[in-house]
């Protein structure tokens, strides 16, 4: 046969397992956070110390950019441009600020 048959075949049949593997790796850590509620806390007060400043949010499958404008128990409220979005203290994993252009 036709090696770029085997290619058409078996690569997206990889790429399923292996999207997979990830994911249950993240919703590990999902699990993990939830049964420990020192662990949230400690997010939750980390959060807080990003209020007013604009700053990558990297969730479990996905990342924001914006201003953090409140930080409560269940939720960080993100404004992205125009728009508010709020998300769970459960899934975010890590916070960085952005900074701004440096003079040279």
């Amino acid at each position: 046969m036709n090696p770029a048959i085997y290619v058409a075949i078996f690569l997206p049949l990889f790429m399923a397992l292996f999207s997979q593997s990830q994911n249950k790796k993240l919703a590990s850590i999902h699990k993990m956070r939830r049964k420990n509620p020192k662990e949230r806390g400690q997010m939750i007060e980390l959060a807080r110390r990003f209020v007013g400043r604009k700053c990558y949010i990297y969730t479990i499958n996905s990342q924001l950019n914006g201003t953090i404008k409140e930080v409560s128990e269940s939720g960080i409220l993100v404004e992205t441009g125009k728009v508010e979005e709020v998300v769970n203290v459960d899934y975010v994993i890590r916070i960085r600020e952005i900074y701004g252009k440096k003079n040279k």
